[in-house]
């Protein structure tokens, strides 16, 4: 009993330093688990993939998705480029845009590794290795099968002109003029170079330094790190990560600092006197020397009206507005905290204190011709923006009146009034096509909402009739059953109608209690089936509302003009591109209904749905959405309609 309590005090006390060590050197900057990956630009946002693959950026007060391009498989940081792969391509992270550089032939993509974003070695399948400069493949090889090993990293890693392959714990110059083995017994983990050398991390025998064709070790025996599993090098040392603990250790053996976590961390990027860093957690920033202060600070705004100044020198003014500034500041240390200024003569000549706690807020007029900011930390002015904005302020000309005169006679000399009638006729139409087209992005935005909001008012007299019958004929059960399906229906549609996308569990639900109703306003018409693969995971999520339409034309369009009983099946099954819906109806077929289209109900979800898949496809015209077959017999008369919907996966 009492070796159990000492044994429970010493784990607490073990848990609760992890935590306390962790929690004053290590800061979580994004709380999000599962990251794939992630990465800090030069503008010090924060950019990662998450496990679905979807990219992020996150500018410490604000985060949002990247919308409008594929899943990503890797991203990394390469000398200042941000660049990510799918698996088939190679993109460059510019400012907010991506931009393709290396479109791989030979995909999928296993793993990339970059110098910078034009010089980049490509795993591929079967252990080739290809190296591209620029977007031409210069280089391609196979990684020698005896030294490959799946449990141990492969690595290409760039030192001064070459690159260097770690594969099956063995280091080899590559696509060089001449590729060499580096000679040792040694199995390797990690690789990376600093200020001219190369540095190699051991299994079991701690780091060491490439001389020439061999290696030296840089730690005795007895100080040895048998756990660790990465290896980065800085100015204070070397830096060795085992799975819970970052050590610092001078080519002298003594370790000057140790960083303890109670979570596993994966170091991702240097930045200073610190390391960017994955865990369970999210991404955190890990400082490993003692003595030095970590102040990171990111202009998240710098605005006058709409327009952005963050990349602008110059800007024109009409008339005074009010410039706004936004900045957070990441620090932590024993001095004294950073403190920020502003200057914009020759209004304000000298620098203004700023409190970044509160945006800055500054009226810009006739007597401000510039605007800087600065931090200064530790008697150490730093300048905040590159260049120094210059507002260039616009004067009315006392000439414009005479000039408005002079044309204005001008034009009534030489304008006939059936010309100024036309003019103004075709001024008219103008501005009616103007309005009409600002309208359009508000029409477009509701049309969603109009969709699930609006449901074909025959269908809802349909239904009501139908209860109103079965209460009626006395079947009150029944007719409590068809009220609660039906308001269960209405309260799905409301519900979404505030949201673009739903889960493919609740989609099937909703339909299962539109077909429900419909059979109930037409007893004996048709039945259906509704059958989806049992490999399809019903929590993934989709755009709402696209397959209802095609059900609702089935029967308004196909069943109804049937004399016999119908029969509508839904079958849903996975697809490349996302989710494969398949509505099939043995009705009298696309053209015996298009002679009854006077008097047929015309459903105006079709077009509304196209439109939305067409937009969710458009970075990939080689899928087409929607495809409707007509159906025939072996005597050639129209047996029904089947359509294809390839609807995504978000």
């Amino acid at each position: 009993m009492i070796i159990a309590l000492r044994a429970a005090l010493i784990l607490f006390l073990l848990i609760t330093n992890a935590y306390r060590v962790y929690s004053q050197e290590c800061k979580l900057l994004v709380a999000k688990s599962s990251l794939r990956a992630a990465v800090m630009d030069q503008s010090q946002c924060i950019w990662y993939l998450d496990a679905a693959g979807r990219l992020y950026k996150h500018n410490s007060i604000l985060e949002h998705t990247i919308e409008g391009i594929p899943k990503m498989q890797q991203l990394l940081h390469a000398n200042g480029d941000l660049i990510v792969h799918d698996g088939q391509e190679i993109f460059q992270i510019i400012g907010d845009d991506i931009e393709s550089i290396v479109k791989f032939s030979q995909a999928p993509i296993q793993a990339i590794f970059a110098r910078n974003a034009q010089d980049i070695i490509i795993l591929g399948n079967h252990k080739l290795y290809h190296y591209y400069k620029g977007n031409l493949d210069q280089c391609s090889q196979q990684i020698n099968s005896n030294q490959f090993n799946s449990h141990l990293p492969t690595k290409a890693y760039p030192f001064l002109d070459q690159w260097y392959l770690l594969s099956g714990g063995k280091v080899s110059r590559i696509c060089g003029s001449q590729p060499r083995s580096i000679v040792s017994t040694e199995v390797f983990l990690d690789l990376e170079s600093y200020q001219g050398e190369l540095y190699l991390l051991s299994e079991n025998e701690g780091p060491f330094i490439v001389e020439g064709q061999s290696v030296r070790p840089l730690t005795s025996h007895h100080t040895a790190f048998p756990y660790a599993q990465y290896l980065r090098v800085a100015d204070q040392g070397l830096l060795l990560f085992d799975p819970y603990s970052l050590q610092v250790v001078k080519h002298n053996d003594t370790i000057v600092h140790q960083l303890r976590t109670s979570e596993e961390l994966e170091p991702v990027q240097l930045i200073d006197n610190s390391i960017l860093a994955l865990n369970t957690s999210g991404v955190s920033l890990c400082k490993f020397d003692t003595q030095a202060d970590v102040a990171m600070t990111q202009l998240v705004r710098l605005n006058i009206g709409e327009a952005s100044l963050l990349e602008k020198s110059t800007f024109l003014l009409d008339e005074p507005k009010v410039l706004e500034a936004e900045l957070t500041s990441t620090y932590w240390g024993d001095g004294e905290k950073p403190k920020y200024f502003y200057r914009a003569p020759p209004k304000y000549d000298t620098w203004q204190p700023w409190d970044i706690i509160q945006p800055l807020s500054l009226q810009i007029d006739q007597d401000i011709k510039s605007f800087e900011l600065q931090k200064i930390h530790k008697a150490k002015a730093e300048k905040l923006l590159s260049k120094t904005i210059t507002f260039q302020h616009s004067t009315k000309s006392t000439h414009l009146p005479w000039l408005i005169i002079l044309g204005l006679l001008s034009l009534l000399g030489i304008v006939l009034f059936t010309s100024v009638r036309r003019y103004r006729k075709a001024q008219e139409s103008h501005r009616e096509k103007i309005a009409a087209i600002t309208l359009q992005k508000q029409y477009t935005e509701e049309q969603l909402k109009s969709l699930q909001l609006q449901m074909n008012p025959h269908f809802i007299f349909n239904v009501l009739n139908s209860i109103q019958g079965l209460i009626a004929l006395g079947d009150n059960q029944k007719a409590r059953q068809s009220l609660n399906s039906f308001s269960q229906l209405l309260r799905t549609m409301l519900n979404q109608s505030s949201e673009m996308v739903t889960s493919l569990k609740d989609e099937l639900s909703l339909l299962e209690k539109y077909l429900q109703l419909e059979q109930l306003c037409r007893p004996d018409k048709f039945t259906h089936s509704i059958d989806t693969h049992q490999s399809l995971d019903l929590h993934h999520t989709i755009p709402s509302m696209i397959i209802q339409p095609f059900l609702e034309n089935a029967i308004v369009h196909g069943i109804r003009w049937k004399e016999s009983k119908g029969q509508i099946t839904l079958n849903i099954v996975p697809d490349e591109a996302g989710v494969k819906c398949i509505i099939e109806d043995d009705g009298v077929g696309r053209v015996f209904a298009e002679r009854q289209a006077k008097s047929a109900h015309k459903s105006i979800g079709l077009s509304i749905v196209e439109k939305r898949l067409k937009k969710y496809f458009r970075f990939n015209k080689t899928i087409d959405p929607i495809l409707f077959e007509d159906l025939y017999d072996t005597d050639g008369r129209a047996k029904g309609t089947r359509v294809t919907v390839i609807i995504p996966i978000l």
